[in-house]
């Protein structure tokens, strides 16, 4: 048996016993007979190559598909074969388009589902070694979706800082995606078991801001009446998103710059200095520079927050990404209505595609 781990996701447990048997002397198997169940192993025993039910119920639903996307977005580095029944043929053809790897039909011949998944376990060895930089071409990183020469960039500066624990600047217009890069870094990087805690500094009134974000103590102000941790501490060990950081309050920019200095915190009321581990990523949408020029935000916090940006590109000036994205949400939204779309008309291709 090799130390390389294959996850097994099959309700029905003959399936399961029999992979587990027939391959144990190639790999270490795991098993799960739930997409809950599939989760954990994925995050605790961190398998390179799953097989997957398409179905995964008896109902005849669609849950595998659903937990392919979810390692898709999650663990983009795993390969997934999925392994079908004749009736859902259809769904494992959708499946290659949506990331897996391969798929194979039911009743299992199990020579032949070795030899697919020795290529899965191959083609997720290359895939390893080059995840210094993005394959060209890749229409998926995490959440993020597009082919573009712009969200390659995107893609390779994700993958080069996340591994680290540098604080980065998302910036973009509305709509671009910057929590999905805030995302694609946690993620990525050694803190992604830890929690991902975002808060927008821009939808929170002045007064509550202070204490959503370094939280206070008993009796701090009149509706304090138990001590709560803020956003800060509710990320700890992972990473805290500060969206529209451009509307962050002068008096409140010195206390986040007091923690990007010495991860030291604060409570509201309190005077014991509370230190946390936790990486910021922080976006906007506004000119921080000329803000900085109109006195609105401090020019250390602007540098000590830009160790490394991140520009997000409108969806104007990333071509043919707007016929992958409309691809995409045409498939999640006839999935979640369960409807069956065949695609667009030319003529709405051409619409989209401006």
């Amino acid at each position: 048996m090799s130390g390389e781990k294959i996850l097994i996701v099959d309700d029905e447990e003959s399936i399961r016993s029999q992979l587990k048997w027939g391959l144990a002397d190639e790999y270490e198997v795991l098993t799960a007979a739930t997409a809950e169940e599939a989760r954990r192993l994925l995050r605790d025993e961190r398998p390179r190559v799953v097989a997957l039910d398409v179905a995964l119920t008896r109902t005849g639903g669609e849950e595998g598909l659903t937990l392919l996307d979810e390692i898709m977005d999650m663990y983009p580095l795993v390969r997934v074969v999925m392994v079908t029944g004749n009736e859902s043929r259809e769904n494992a053809l959708l499946a290659i388009q949506r990331g897996a790897v391969d798929w194979y039909p039911k009743p299992i011949h199990l020579d032949e589902l070795k030899g697919i998944l020795r290529r899965a376990f191959y083609v997720q060895r290359i895939e390893e070694e080059r995840a210094a930089g993005i394959p060209p071409g890749r229409k998926r990183y995490h959440r993020l979706i597009g082919e573009s020469a712009a969200m390659d960039k995107v893609f390779s500066l994700i993958q080069r800082v996340a591994p680290t624990d540098a604080t980065v600047l998302v910036l973009g217009e509305n709509g671009t995606g910057k929590e999905l890069v805030a995302h694609a870094i946690h993620q990525a990087s050694r803190r992604r078991e830890g929690p991902f805690v975002p808060i927008n500094c821009g939808a929170i009134p002045e007064a509550l801001l202070e204490s959503e974000l370094f939280g206070h103590e008993r009796g701090a102000f009149t509706d304090a009446h138990r001590m709560r941790e803020g956003k800060f501490e509710i990320a700890r060990g992972g990473t805290i998103f500060l969206d529209e950081i451009g509307d962050l309050p002068v008096h409140l920019q010195v206390k986040l710059l007091r923690f990007l200095q010495n991860h030291v915190i604060e409570r509201v009321g309190g005077r014991d200095p509370i230190t946390v581990d936790v990486r910021v990523v922080a976006a906007t949408n506004r000119d921080l520079k000329a803000a900085i020029a109109a006195g609105r935000f401090r020019e250390d916090l602007f540098y000590r927050l830009s160790v490394v940006s991140v520009q997000m590109p409108p969806l104007r000036d990333r071509g043919d990404d707007t016929r992958i994205l409309a691809a995409y949400f045409l498939d999640y939204y006839a999935r979640q209505h369960r409807r069956r779309l065949k695609g667009f008309t030319q003529s709405g291709l051409r619409a989209i595609q401006g």
